[in-house]
């Protein structure tokens, strides 16, 4: 595994809401992308969020004026720019504005990171849709082995397989692919 890009200082980051002269404001779920992008910046350049690539950064962009949620983008020295999900801009129940861009920089370090990583991983040979398949076989093994006749729910359509034909057949399907593209 490799280290992560950023990292997020919690403890750092509401000192600095709670400052007069802190680098980083508290913001809310109608915060546009402009406003993200420059909590972001200031939370990069003060150390609330370190980025161990000094040319790295977060950044965001609107999807459309009617799609509130901006997408996540991370830029670094090396590589292509990485494009992620969209950022929830949502508070929950009872969460102020200071407890909201707290958890707003939280979870945009996290997802930035996964991110890196997984392009990362991409890049080493791991990762990517071989290794998601493997993993979803894995699990489905691992269900097939609990399965009992007990649990067969009532209105199971009939035209599917059962659940073990199905686990097979995934498991087959994949080694299809594999023999595919190794010749």
């Amino acid at each position: 595994m490799r280290p992560e890009l950023f990292s997020f200082d919690r403890d750092r980051a509401h000192r600095s809401m709670n400052s007069a002269d802190g680098a980083i404001w508290p913001v809310n779920s109608f915060a546009d992308a402009d406003e993200l992008n420059s909590l972001f910046e200031a939370a990069v350049q003060s150390g609330i969020i370190f980025c161990s690539d000094p040319s790295g950064f977060i950044h965001v962009y609107p999807l459309s004026i009617s799609e509130p949620d901006p997408m996540l983008a991370v830029y670094r020295s090396s590589g292509p720019t990485l494009l992620g999900y969209s950022l929830k801009l949502r508070e929950r129940d009872g969460e102020g504005p200071v407890d909201f861009t707290l958890r707003l920089l939280e979870e945009t370090t996290v997802e930035a990171n996964g991110l890196a990583e997984s392009h990362w991983a991409a890049s080493q040979g791991r990762g990517g849709p071989d290794e998601a398949l493997r993993c979803f076989i894995d699990a489905t093994r691992a269900l097939n082995e609990a399965w009992t006749p007990a649990v067969q729910v009532e209105g199971y359509p009939p035209y599917l397989p059962s659940f073990d034909e199905f686990a097979v057949d995934v498991e087959l399907m994949r080694l299809e692919g594999s023999a595919e593209s190794s010749s």
